[in-house]
């Protein structure tokens, strides 16, 4: 398990001649290899079990290829909840937040807005919305402009944002 964990085409071939449900024992165990590599998180990606694909999407070694799987799929699914822990990743690319922007419900658009890869067109689009659940991930994000912060001082009930998150 460890040296397939390490080795796509070990991993490949360790998949060979078994049931699905010992492939899919082995590839969750394979996922808790500390330095599984990501071609191989990226041939995880693939597999469609719920909580398989969760510890994909929340692993910090997952590459922007494998969150992209993921995410594609989590969205037709309406699974949000591994979209986000996906968009949380550092790895996440700007075009894939992008994206997201404009297909996650209102009430998901946090972690876009708080993401540090998120365009910086994006984040101004966000500052001057009216989606609470938007301005308050925008003031966590450390790629704000002076234009973003006055758009979010000038939302219609600032009192709906804390006064911790204004800080």
């Amino acid at each position: 398990v460890r040296a397939a964990a390490r080795d796509p085409e070990l991993f490949k071939k360790m998949m060979k001649g078994h049931s699905e449900e010992e492939n899919l024992a082995m590839k969750k165990m394979i996922m808790d290899v500390p330095d599984v590599t990501p071609d191989v998180i990226n041939l995880l990606a693939d597999n469609p079990d719920q909580e398989l694909v969760y510890s994909i999407a929340s692993n910090e070694r997952s590459p922007a290829e494998a969150l992209d799987k993921i995410v594609t799929i989590a969205l037709k699914k309406h699974s949000y909840q591994i979209v986000n822990a996906a968009a949380n990743s550092t790895n996440m690319r700007p075009e894939t937040l992008r994206m997201l922007a404009g297909a996650l419900p209102s009430n998901y658009m946090n972690v876009v807005a708080k993401h540090p890869n998120t365009p910086a067109d994006v984040l101004l689009d966000m500052s001057q919305s009216d989606n609470i659940y938007a301005l308050r991930g925008l003031v966590f994000n450390l790629n704000l402009t002076t234009e973003m912060i006055e758009n979010i001082l000038n939302y219609r009930d600032p009192s709906q944002i804390t006064t911790l998150e204004m800080l």
